[in-house]
């Protein structure tokens, strides 16, 4: 062998060297790339397990909201059927029923009655819609006790919103 063949081969050997390193260096930034992509997939997979896991929480709780007013509802039907069987006593009070939320309640029930008192049906006249529900109102504004006396001559005072 020649040193010309030598050199020319050392030559063709550096320049597939080179090659070769700068097929490394684009595959090192394509799997820098691949990682880069994998890691963003990976996040957004995260991401999308997260909301699942959080509209599922949220369909448990509308299920539940769902099975506590069809409670209420049965439970205002049957009241409702209840009332209306009773005959023409309750009539009134059967028409009031849906008018009424199903979050009002008597507080106290009828601890605040005197022996002998008895909660009875008025034989009232509908000539007016509103007759039942004006019927026993007072006009005056609700009272508290006040702890003194403002200007010394009432022991009350009267709000002015209406609640005592």
């Amino acid at each position: 062998m020649s040193l010309t063949n030598v050199e020319t081969e050392v030559a063709t050997k550096l320049e597939e060297i080179q090659t070769l390193q700068s097929r490394v260096e684009e595959l090192e930034q394509e799997v820098s790339l691949a990682q880069k992509k994998l890691s963003e997939m990976e996040f957004l997979k995260r991401k999308v397990e997260l909301k699942n896991v959080e509209l599922t929480n949220t369909n448990v709780d509308l299920d539940l909201e769902k099975t506590t007013v069809q409670k209420a509802l049965i439970e205002k039907d049957s009241l409702l059927q209840e009332a209306i069987l009773k005959g023409p006593v309750n009539t009134s009070l059967a028409e009031q029923i849906p008018k009424i939320s199903n979050k009002s309640e008597v507080i106290e029930g009828n601890k605040g009655l005197k022996k002998g008192n008895k909660i009875t049906n008025p034989k009232t006249t509908l000539e007016s819609p509103y007759s039942l529900f004006f019927q026993n109102h007072s006009y005056e504004f609700p009272t508290r006790y006040a702890k003194e006396p403002r200007d010394g001559t009432t022991p009350y005072e009267t709000l002015p919103h209406g609640y005592g």
